[in-house]
């Protein structure tokens, strides 16, 4: 039996690399320039965001209660919130070879591990910063907003294991 699955596995690998090799890396933007949409488009969709993020959190500012003696905290919170968005978003070219692609996503990586110590620093500032009462709304709203990502009210998304191991999308067959 274990025979037969390793021959599988063998020939799903070799099958893989095959239609991977097929397959172009990246997009037909060129390395380090911005993807090919329409400028306006890529306007119009940063102003959406940009209005989100600010409807967000003036709700946020609504719920805490920001007092007048708490504002320069909030303001320094909401400024790295702000910052948290990517100005300009930049992809992989499809010439990149597989160190390159690697460490352009090292960086930004490393990028985006910057951006949360300095949210980590802020939010932490801004916890001790509020009462009591405010500080468990903050901590709530925290919560609120990973079941936003990881599924909420017991909903279940991204990839699940089936029985075998192998993972499925959300409604996929569970046996083969």
């Amino acid at each position: 039996m274990a025979v037969l699955a390793t021959a599988l596995m063998t020939l799903a690998g070799g099958f893989v690399t095959v239609s991977m090799a097929e397959t172009p890396v990246g997009s037909a933007a060129p390395v380090g320039q911005p993807c090919s949409k329409n400028p306006e488009q890529i306007e119009r969709m940063r102003a959406h965001r940009a209005a989100f993020m600010q409807k967000t959190l003036d709700t946020m500012a609504n719920r805490l209660e920001i007092t007048a003696s708490q504002q320069a905290v909030w303001d320094a919170y909401k400024k790295v919130r702000m910052d948290m968005m990517f100005e300009h978003f930049k992809r992989p070219g499809p010439e990149m070879n597989a160190a390159q692609l690697a460490q352009f996503r090292a960086e930004r990586a490393e990028l985006m591990a910057r951006k949360m110590a300095r949210l980590s620093k802020v939010t932490s500032d801004l916890r001790a910063a509020l009462a009591p009462n405010q500080q468990q709304v903050l901590d709530e709203m925290a919560r609120q907003h990973r079941h936003k990502h990881f599924g909420a009210h017991g909903q279940k998304t991204g990839m699940h294991h089936g029985p075998d191991g192998m993972a499925r999308p959300m409604g996929g067959p569970i046996q083969p």
